[in-house]
């Protein structure tokens, strides 16, 4: 399961907003130079909750988030401007 997603109605994968908007954070704090310790520490000091509810952050799950391959190109395709695909491949990239 992907902090963020969950499968829609039909089978495809649809944004959580809330938890979308954890996995923006994260990135943020992460290019802004803090620590997977610092973010893992922030995120529990705020109350937010992991994908199984929990406020107790690892290091290790927010390393994952920020090395999955679907956060980064989602977040690349944000960033460009350009709407991604559901499979997280921006517009007009070509196929794999």
């Amino acid at each position: 399961h992907l902090l963020g997603y969950k499968k829609g109605a039909d089978g495809k994968p649809e944004i959580i907003p809330e938890e979308a908007e954890t996995v923006k954070l994260i990135y943020t704090m992460f290019l802004d130079g803090h620590s997977m310790k610092n973010i893992a520490l922030i995120l529990h000091v705020k109350g937010i909750h992991t994908k199984t509810g929990s406020t107790e952050w690892r290091t290790n799950t927010i390393t994952r988030i920020l090395q999955n391959e679907k956060y980064v190109q989602e977040a690349a395709a944000a960033q460009a401007g350009t709407p991604a695909l559901p499979e997280g491949r921006p517009i007009g990239a070509d196929s794999p």
